[in-house]
């Protein structure tokens, strides 16, 4: 069984609706962009991969800086942390935007997406004091009889 995993540097971006009536949104740029360093990833990650035909699994976590806003001192920061969930727009917007992105590379088409788990979280302070504005790790695991 085929498994893909990729990780994208680069602060995710929630699926966005552009209408094609005036210019595009910056969220529907922003979005776009994200998409692109998500199939450039890919390509350098595996060399020509060979999409999945069948049915796949598919796990995808979006991890999100921590704004300056943030207490530094503890019980503070875990306090703010719980109370603030990370990215803005909701998990199933990214998750589509993402899917969308690794369709033709990874995945054939995303019908064939059979178990979906994804997962917004706060990026750790020692990648954020590294510089990295976020992440997206996106795994594909094919399913099948072995």
């Amino acid at each position: 069984m085929r498994s893909y995993r990729v990780e994208v540097p680069g602060r995710p971006c929630p699926w966005t609706v552009w209408a094609k009536r005036g210019p595009q949104p910056q969220g529907f740029m922003n979005m776009k962009a994200w998409q692109f360093m998500i199939r450039e990833a890919i390509r350098n990650t595996y060399t020509s991969p060979r999409p999945v035909s069948g049915p796949v699994s598919l796990t995808m976590v979006f991890q999100f800086p921590i704004p300056k806003t943030c207490p530094k001192t503890e019980p503070k920061r875990t306090q703010w942390l719980r109370r603030h969930p990370p990215g803005r727009g909701d998990l199933r917007n990214y998750e589509k935007a993402a899917e969308d992105s690794i369709q033709g590379l990874l995945i054939t088409n995303d019908s064939q997406v059979v178990e979906s788990w994804g997962k917004k979280e706060w990026l750790g302070w020692q990648l954020q004091r590294d510089g990295v504005e976020g992440l997206t790790v996106i795994e594909v695991q094919e399913i099948g009889d072995g």
